[in-house]
């Protein structure tokens, strides 16, 4: 004898079987990823080198060792701060 549950049709849960189908899928995409890296890695590099080489003056100490990446992420962390307490105190 079989309970009217086990024969209900299922109707929610995960389906083992499109899992499989989704990571077999993002397997062959971080495949795809990794040879296009592979064949364009040093072109994809030098580029990027190119292009951050620009925010080195960012990064070079200031004042007391701190650059200026330092201390604008700081200002952005008391910024956060200061309208989280105004909210606060405004409610």
């Amino acid at each position: 004898m079989t309970s009217a549950k086990s024969r209900a049709p299922r109707t929610g849960g995960s389906d083992p079987g499109a899992m499989m189908r989704l990571s077999g899928f993002g397997a062959a995409f971080l495949v795809f990823i990794a040879v296009g890296a592979g064949f364009h890695g040093e072109r994809f590099t030098a580029t990027a080198a190119r292009l951050m080489s620009g925010l080195a003056p960012l990064v070079e100490p200031l004042v007391w060792g701190i650059s200026a990446a330092e201390c604008l992420a700081g200002a952005l962390v008391v910024m956060v701060f200061a309208w989280v307490l105004w909210r606060g105190f405004k409610d």
